[in-house]
């Protein structure tokens, strides 16, 4: 299956993921700067972030529309997990598989870029641990959500997810003035202290080059 192809599936399988773009959007642009004085980043990360995440719950946990994408039959989940890892397809023949890895590479890059090393490291084993919790709300939501849980969306969850912060763990270093609030950059100066100094701090020479009368 090609792009567009799994693309226009993926729309028929999540019914809600548009109408979810279309609120999260603007709901993102103002807890933007908000999230970003919580994790220490400029709003443009803290809402990459925020972003990331909201496609991941858009994605994963909202009501199928056609039941599984791998059988494509509405109630067609069953109700326990699927135990088998299949490594991911690459582009331009995309399917489930490589959803699963793609839909945690910008949550993994977000994360990488997190200037607060504990923020970081928080946010870092709750990402690990997001692929477990997504797959036990499918679990116990599978007749509601229409959805499966299997292993292997784990596996390559968690493989994007370390794609993912690979990745900005390299770009850190060049995107270090743009991602840490506390840059001034380098166009930026220090401001001179113009506050003149107490008489007795100056030189003693200041006294010999005054006139006398």
């Amino acid at each position: 299956m090609d792009v567009l192809e799994y693309a226009r599936a993926l729309g028929e399988a999540t019914p809600w993921l548009w109408p979810g773009v279309a609120v999260t959007v603007p709901a993102v642009a103002l807890l933007a700067r908000p999230a970003g004085r919580v994790l220490g980043a400029r709003a443009w990360h803290a809402g990459l972030l925020l972003l990331a995440l909201a496609g991941i719950a858009l994605v994963t946990l909202t009501p199928s529309g056609t039941g599984s994408l791998v059988t494509g039959y509405a109630g067609s989940a069953p109700a326990f997990c699927i135990l088998h890892a299949d490594p991911p397809t690459l582009l331009p023949h995309a399917d489930e598989r490589t959803l699963n890895v793609a839909l945690f590479v910008p949550a993994g890059l977000a994360v990488a870029l997190l200037r607060r090393r504990r923020v970081r490291a928080w946010a870092l084993v709750t990402l690990a641990a997001l692929p477990v919790l997504i797959e036990a709300c499918q679990f116990l939501g599978s007749t509601e959500l229409g959805r499966s849980c299997q292993v292997r969306d784990v596996v390559q969850n968690l493989t994007g997810a370390a794609a993912g912060a690979g990745l900005g763990l390299l770009l850190r270093p060049p995107l270090r003035r743009r991602v840490d609030p506390a840059d001034r950059g380098p166009g930026r100066r220090r401001h001179r202290d113009t506050t003149p100094a107490p008489a007795s701090d100056r030189p003693a020479s200041a006294a010999r080059d005054r006139v006398h009368w």
